[in-house]
């Protein structure tokens, strides 16, 4: 699906199938994706302010360049991160509680209040900023 450039503020798209979804630039804001199928989307540069995608399969999903400005506070919470390309986001006060990274990308990543609590980071590349496992 394209959907690339998309106002989704505040929608509700719990458990949508939007596996390999374009998502370039879509406004995420407050919207609900919890339990969709994100793998292999591309949310590059999407505004993820506050966005729930807990228990998501975001497997293989594209996340980079987000910035400060526009993502924030996301719930990653169980969802399924394995894979993902999150290099250059700024994923700020999100939560990971229980979530899979396992081989993603966090390459210059802003990590800055985010709880990795129970997260799976085998194989995760972390050579992110502002959070105690970039070290």
């Amino acid at each position: 699906a394209d959907l690339s450039g998309a106002d989704l503020s505040g929608a509700d798209l719990s458990g949508a199938d939007l596996s390999g979804a374009d998502l370039t630039r879509a406004e995420l804001p407050y919207a609900d994706f919890m339990g969709a199928d994100l793998s292999g989307a591309d949310l590059t540069r999407a505004i993820i302010v506050y966005t729930d995608f807990s228990g998501a399969d975001l497997s293989g999903a594209t996340m980079w360049s987000l910035r400060n400005e526009t993502s924030y506070g996301a719930d990653f919470t169980g969802a399924d991160l394995s894979g993902a390309d999150l290099s250059g986001a700024d994923l700020s006060n999100s939560d990971f509680t229980g979530a899979d990274l396992s081989g993603a990308d966090l390459s210059l990543a802003n990590l800055d209040g985010a709880d990795l609590s129970g997260a799976d980071l085998t194989a995760t590349i972390l050579g992110c900023f502002n959070h105690s496992i970039c070290d």
